[in-house]
């Protein structure tokens, strides 16, 4: 991944400090309090310095010697939290030079290109996250339901006035028969009908009398019109008129009256005889409408209480979001760290593999087949290969990885610092599974057991290639992250076949070439210092030959980072034997001016 443009890590450093941004926060770079968002903007800018211009990169104009000061403590910490493997410096003889020692191996990592390049896409992840608008978020959920509550109540005012009209209406229509007061829509119908059964009684006067009425108004209006006009006799005529007519008018009132009556109590049957036949269509509606306003009245209930959680959520948004500020901002000081640990298991399993490889490249250069079947048992003894995944922010393809058998390792190591690789060898040229390991097998059971009796006499064999498999056996164990008792080391150290190991693996080990070429480059050391340098200064302090000096050196083979420790340990355990300063010219090769500064003063 390629360095970050400045507007990705300033809409970053904006997005996760928008609360947090006046809040105080230590700035690691120079130790001095400042506000988080400050802090946040720097610690990203000094990060993707790095990624951009690299280790070295960094004391070039504009100088940020505070970043990789920075850089080297947070890879520093990481090394000595490293538990299995930071035995390394626990040997380290004095405080000045553990701190040069470990200097030196933390720069070693920050100028990996393999480093920089997994830390540059780490820190991209990170950097290329977005913050979740919590509080907005929040609130909106909390309006959405504020509506939705005011939607219920509305809804269940409408049902409420629907249910009880239903209500009342089927009421109005209650006969009595049940022991219920009558309806009022039974006592209008019961009242019409006494009031058209009273009228019906005079219906007969009615009729006969508007139609005698309506005779007097005819012939009062035929009179008027027959005078002439002046005709004194009009004034008595209009009057007579006037009387007709209000008699008629009074006439036609009685006879209206009845059949109002008549047509209201006609209505009002019906209404009654039409509620009858939809009885239960009636009550069903009323069930309908009561379920209803139970079912609303239950959303309600719900939805209150959806809406004091989403109130308690937006109170609490700000305080979330301010966790998801603070979880970024330690991230950005912790990304060295995790990178610093996946690059360290990666060097474990390189050096895995280079033992793999050195195997292999012993088993080609075997010139007989029990050999090699050595070799091959040595291979899946006490390992095999699984897979894991990237752990930083959850991401990563899966890649290869050893698994060690630790039972196994155990009962080897035991077998080996009580009795020695002859013994461990017997073990596995006696372990036909392990010894004959494949289908199809090497050998039958009838010859390998005619075989091993022969190897183990043949002292040659026995000894260079039990030596193979005790090398092995130590330095597999070792990058399984067990830890040797200074009591063992002391102990192998007393032995000849401990000796003969030291000497093997400097002997054999193609590692040991290139960190004497490195040191010749660098003219830390003469030209002429070879491995027989080497060889001379353990043979000379065998006495006082301690842990550091054998297990450093098994860890050469792989673990890069760190390999310069090892030949420090190595000169670091021969200061104190008459040849120390032989000593120093080895570990001082491998591990810079600075440290061999520290080295020569203590």
């Amino acid at each position: 991944m390629n360095p970050l443009a400045q507007e990705t890590i300033n809409n970053t450093v904006k997005s996760f400090t928008e609360v947090t941004s006046t809040e105080p926060a230590i700035n690691p770079l120079t130790g001095t309090p400042e506000n988080a968002k400050d802090v946040t903007q720097k610690v990203s800018g000094a990060l993707n310095e790095y990624s951009k211009r690299g280790y070295d990169g960094l004391a070039s104009p504009p100088p940020r010697p505070e970043v990789q000061q920075v850089l080297r403590n947070w890879v520093v910490t990481e090394i000595k939290n490293w538990k299995e493997y930071n035995d390394f410096f626990d040997s380290i003889p004095n405080a000045g030079l553990k701190a040069a020692v470990m200097k030196e191996a933390a720069e070693s990592i920050l100028r990996s290109p393999n480093f920089a390049a997994n830390f540059r896409g780490n820190f991209g992840k990170l950097m290329e996250q977005s913050m979740p608008d919590i509080i907005a978020q929040a609130k909106a959920k909390s309006d959405e339901l504020a509506a939705k509550i005011t939607a219920n109540g509305e809804k269940k005012t409408n049902v409420t006035t629907d249910r009880n009209n239903q209500d009342a209406r089927i009421k109005s229509f209650d006969d009595g028969s049940t022991g219920n007061p009558k309806g009022s829509k039974i006592t209008d119908l019961e009242n019409a009908r006494d009031t058209a059964a009273k009228l019906e009684s005079q219906k007969n006067l009615y009729e006969p009398e508007v139609r005698t009425r309506q005779g007097i108004l005819g012939d009062a209006i035929k009179a008027r019109e027959a005078l002439a006009a002046g005709d004194p006799g009009i004034a008595p005529a209009d009057a007579a008129i006037a009387t007709a007519r209000a008699n008629l008018e009074t006439a036609q009132k009685k006879l209206d009256d009845y059949n109002e009556a008549v047509t209201k109590r006609d209505r009002l049957q019906a209404e009654v005889d039409n509620f009858n036949k939809n009885r239960r269509a009636e009550d069903q509606r009323l069930t309908d409408l009561n379920i209803q306003l139970a079912d609303i009245n239950a959303e309600g209930i719900t939805l209150g209480n959806q809406k004091t959680a989403a109130d308690i959520e937006l109170a609490g948004a700000t305080d979330k979001r301010k966790a998801l500020e603070k979880e970024f901002q330690d991230k950005l000081t912790t990304v060295t760290a995790e990178t610093v640990r996946g690059h360290l298991a990666q060097e474990l399993e390189d050096a895995a593999r280079y033992e793999e490889a050195l195997l292999e490249r012993k088993r080609k250069e075997a010139k007989d087949k029990p050999s090699q079947k050595v070799y091959d048992a040595i291979h899946g003894r006490w390992r095999e290969i699984g897979t894991k995944k990237g752990r930083f922010l959850g991401l990563g393809r899966e890649r290869q990885t050893t698994v060690y058998k630790d039972a196994d390792l155990a009962r080897d190591y035991k077998i080996l610092m009580e009795n020695g690789p002859r013994e461990l060898m017997r073990k596995v040229l006696e372990d036909a599974a392990g010894f004959n390991p494949g289908p199809p097998p090497t050998y039958t059971d009838t010859e390998l057991g005619a075989l091993i009796p022969d190897m183990l006499k043949n002292d040659d064999f026995m000894k260079d290639k039990g030596q193979d498999l005790a090398l092995n056996l130590l330095k597999q164990r070792r990058l399984s992250g067990k830890r040797m008792e200074e009591g063992d080391v002391r102990f192998m150290a007393s032995t000849p076949w401990g000796m003969e190991l030291a000497k093997k693996l400097i002997t054999d080990d193609g590692q040991v070439d290139a960190l004497l070429q490195q040191a010749k480059d660098a003219k830390m050391i003469s030209s002429e210092f070879t491995k027989n340098d080497l060889l001379r200064v353990i043979g000379e302090n065998k006495g006082k030959l301690t842990l550091l000096a054998i297990i450093t050196m098994l860890l050469t083979g792989g673990i890069t980072s760190l390999a310069p420790l090892a030949v420090m340990a190595t000169a670091k355990t021969a200061i104190s034997s008459s040849v120390g300063q032989a000593a120093l010219a080895g570990g001082a090769a491998f591990v810079g001016g600075s440290i061999a500064k520290s080295f020569s003063e203590s």
